[in-house]
Formats: structure tokens, sequence, C-alpha cells
């Protein structure tokens, strides 16, 4: 917050006791821009004392972190981070990161959307997971040639990415 700015939206003084503080503001990353009781911006508590600017909210939303701020959407509790090699031919290993322990399933599609194999479904650790396709349908037989899919779900997120087999 600024006090006094003498670029012509003075807020109260004419150029004089501009300061540069920290606002304090309450949760900026949640998009909560309104600044703590304790701000320098905050009613009476300029650093001139609380009679300057008239004891006036100077620069800020309002005082007060108890807002109507929206609640934050959560950060997502897992995502996919590849596979390697794409292409393939004999195998290849699917990596993904959860952020906590969650029920996961991950499977293999065809370019129709139709599963072709179910590599794994249960409640890991938190951390890097990798798990290796080696071209193996659910009925046993080796996948033939070309474009697949691996999809991992994980609660309410779904996230897919594509790779290319080899034989």
């Amino acid at each position: 917050c600024v006090y006094g700015n003498r670029d012509g939206d003075e807020i109260c003084g004419v150029g004089t006791d501009n300061f540069s503080l920290d606002p304090l503001l309450c949760d900026p990353e949640i998009g909560n821009f309104h600044i703590e009781d304790a701000s320098p911006c905050a009613p009476g508590n300029h650093p001139n004392g609380p009679d300057a600017c008239g004891g006036a909210l100077i620069g800020a939303q309002g005082a007060g972190c108890d807002s109507d701020v929206p609640e934050v959407t959560p950060r997502a509790v897992a995502r996919l981070l590849g596979n390697r090699p794409n292409p393939f031919t004999g195998s290849t290993v699917i990596s993904f990161a959860l952020e906590s322990r969650q029920p996961v399933s991950l499977d293999v599609l065809d370019a129709s959307g139709r599963r072709v194999a179910l590599l794994y479904q249960g409640v890991p650790s938190p951390g890097v997971q990798q798990v290796t396709w080696d071209g193996t349908t659910l009925g046993g037989a080796r996948a033939e040639s070309g474009v697949y899919f691996y999809r991992l779900r994980c609660g309410e997120l779904t996230e897919g990415l594509r790779m290319l087999r080899l034989r």
C-alpha cells in the first residue's frame, strides 16, 4: 500500500509520507486480497499514527480475513507422467504421481475406446509410481501394433495419454 502518491492520485498528503510496506494480504494464492487487521493499509494503521489520513482505509478491499472469497479448487491428487519408451516393441513403463493415498486404476484402451488391459487397481503410496505393460491383453494375447491409450482414474480425476506399440 502507498500513502501520499505524488503522481496525481494522492490519497493523503502531497507527496509526503510515501512508504512501501507489505500490505499483509490475507491469502492471495486463493484470491483473497483482503488485508489482515494488522496491515499498514488497514484503517488507523498508518505508519505516522492512527490519525494520519483521517484513519482511512488505504488501497485495499477491506480489512479482516474472514471474507466471501470462493473456495479454491483443490490441486489434482494424481497426474500421468508419461510412458517410456514410446513407441515401444516389447514393453513400456507408465509413470504417474500421487499426492496422497487414494484408490487408482490404470488401464489400456484401443483406438475405439475398448479396454485392452487393466494394469493396476489399488491404493498405492503417495509419490511416483511405475507400472509396466508388456503388451499382453485381458485375454492373454499379444496386442497388435497400433495406437493405444492409457488412462489413469483417481477419484473424480480421469487423465489419459497416447502410446504407440510396434511389433
